[in-house]
């Protein structure tokens, strides 16, 4: 049942090439936000020395500190647009995912007024979902501090330097598994709200955290494998970009078509972790039934565009 929800899940992302094109032109834009006023303070700052050739090579952190001695604005304003952008941008792709997910509750596929219609219909209810979220996240978060709890039970308040050591790698394991978890409750409980058409946010989270719980292996081995995936494009990633840092304009091209192609398939991956969860919890209907919309209820009528 996993790896046929896997399966289903790059199949009909691949059939909705589309929308692999809005979340990477939309990741893309949002990129482009962050780095042009570096651009523009770096071109100041480099003028027409040599300097710049620095940036084609390895990371120089000499470089790094001179640059921010001499642009003390930017490094004071640069934290806020961060801020900003990342924000505007968690909004937006939670307004896509809507507009994702309806399309792939249709059997028809991609349809513009499907997708946008979608996006806008169940953009407000993914909002207040993600609100009611917030402390179901913190207390995920927050239950990795029972490592610490017990170290210093068992050790008392001055252990040895090595359990120290593993409880902290224990507590970022258990971190990063909590956060994984709340993925996955936030994701069905979205799926929930597109096939029944629901609009009280609050029981879609408890109708997604009881789905995750009670199917825990099927729904935590499907998102830890689409995990695992971004991780193995990661580490292939990482040396390739190391190997190709060098003051070279070749090279340079070379380095942003990789840089563009790894940000692809975490697009790619996204979007078939929501087609796959989607086809997962149809699978387990007769388990958790949940009663489908019907297409007219779901606002996912259209014509192929």
């Amino acid at each position: 049942m996993i790896f046929a929800s896997l399966r289903t899940g790059f199949r009909q992302m691949w059939a909705n090439k589309r929308l692999v094109l809005i979340f990477f032109l939309t990741n893309f834009a949002f990129g482009l936000l962050l780095t042009l006023p570096l651009r523009s303070a770096l071109d100041r700052f480099i003028g027409g020395s040599l300097m710049g050739a620095e940036l084609g090579g390895r990371f120089n952190f000499d470089f790094l500190f001179e640059f921010m001695k001499h642009n003390p604005g930017l490094m004071e304003a640069y934290p806020i647009l961060l801020l900003v952008t990342f924000a505007t941008y968690w909004l937006v792709t939670l307004f896509l995912s809507g507009g994702a997910f309806a399309v792939f509750a249709h059997e028809e596929g991609y349809a513009s007024t499907r997708f946008w219609g979608g996006a806008g219909r169940y953009f407000g209810r993914f909002f207040r979902l993600a609100l009611w979220s917030l402390p179901l996240l913190a207390l995920f978060v927050g239950a990795s501090f029972i490592v610490k709890l017990f170290q210093r039970l068992l050790f008392g308040s001055d252990p040895y330097e090595y359990v120290t050591y593993w409880a902290n790698w224990v507590a970022v394991g258990l971190r990063m598994l909590a956060i994984l978890l709340f993925g996955l409750v936030f994701d069905y409980a979205r799926i929930y709200l597109v096939l029944t058409d629901e609009t009280r946010s609050r029981a879609a989270l408890s109708r997604g955290l009881g789905f995750v719980f009670r199917n825990l292996l099927p729904t935590f081995g499907l998102g830890f494998l689409f995990f695992l995936l971004g991780v193995v494009a990661l580490v292939l990633y990482n040396p390739l970009a190391d190997a190709l840092a060098a003051p070279n304009a070749l090279v340079l091209l070379l380095l942003f078509l990789l840089q563009q192609g790894y940000m692809l398939w975490r697009m790619m991956l996204r979007l078939a972790l929501y087609a796959g969860e989607l086809n997962l919890y149809r699978s387990l209907a007769e388990a958790d039934p949940v009663p489908a919309a019907p297409a007219a209820n779901l606002g996912l009528e259209g014509t192929p565009a």
